[in-house]
């Protein structure tokens, strides 16, 4: 299938929804602002007796596979974890999409390859559930035939598409809070509160409870980035509300939202979405 996109496919936010400990719905935004194009979108049928090659996501690359049927694993370090029908599975920077299938029960999967800006982390756990509507078969075909329609614009496909991936991933993440470590719950909330101000690493391991060298293999494990990384992503996410919102200084969103200075924020934001503050709060001023 041939590659294609539209580089100019950035500013990509889905807002959902989740109730609250007393009954209030907050806005959770998925940030995929570091998606630039879909490179291919297909749906692969692993052999049976043999084993599908591991490939490693490169800097500048993700790949979203859900899984048809069939059984297969997906490794993370040094451990493999199984997946079956319904598995949502989303490989950035280092990953690495799955490497083994079941023999005489091979896999099957939607595979989506994405070109995103160097470095932007996942922005949803690594493996979630697809829970539907529709089926995960009904949504593949559909995901498919789109892509092969020359008709449809390649900027809007990526933004249904892979919004309605990641919209999944953070649906199942939401009700299933508990799965995650405490420690790293707790290192999230206060990332939250905090971000504005200058929050090192040690605290931040502090708050888990963890040594920093813990926190970091559990931040990868789980988030697909290290802390520091998870911190950035706040302060950005944070800077583009405010872009979106009026027409403040950078420097005054710089400070409101945890960087040091306009400078800062600039290099920080062109490096996560390709584009600068400025040219973002054209595009995206409500």
């Amino acid at each position: 299938m041939a590659i294609g996109g539209d580089p100019g496919n950035r500013g990509i936010i889905a807002v959902v929804g989740k109730k609250s400990g007393r009954g209030r719905v907050v806005a959770m935004p998925i940030a995929l602002d570091g998606v630039i194009a879909i490179g291919v979108v297909f749906i692969y049928d692993q052999l049976a007796h043999l084993q599908p090659p591991l490939r490693i996501m490169k800097d500048d690359e993700h790949a979203v596979e859900l899984v048809l049927g069939g059984r297969g694993a997906i490794r993370d370090g040094s451990d493999w974890h199984p997946v079956g029908l319904g598995d949502l599975l989303w490989s950035g920077p280092g990953e690495a999409t799955i490497g083994r299938s079941e023999a005489h029960d091979p896999y099957r999967c939607l595979a989506l390859r994405l070109r995103t800006c160097p470095g932007w982390p996942r922005p949803v756990a690594r493996r979630t559930r697809w829970d539907g509507p529709p089926a995960p078969e009904e949504f593949a075909r559909q995901a498919v035939q789109w892509w092969l329609d020359a008709r449809i614009e390649r900027g809007l496909l990526c933004q249904h598409v892979v919004g309605a991936l990641a919209f999944a991933a953070h649906r199942h993440q939401a009700t299933t809070v508990a799965g995650l470590p405490a420690g790293l719950a707790r290192v999230e909330a206060l990332i939250g509160q905090d971000y504005r101000r200058d929050l090192a690493v040690g605290e931040l391991a502090a708050a888990a409870g963890w040594s920093v060298q813990h926190l970091h293999a559990v931040c990868r494990r789980e988030r697909g980035c290290g802390p520091h990384a998870l911190l950035l992503a706040r302060r950005l996410r944070a800077a583009r509300e405010l872009l979106a919102a009026g027409d403040a200084p950078l420097a005054e969103v710089a400070a409101a939202s945890g960087f040091a200075d306009a400078t800062a924020l600039c290099r920080a934001f062109r490096r996560a979405s390709g584009t600068s503050p400025g040219a973002w709060r054209a595009l995206h001023r409500m």
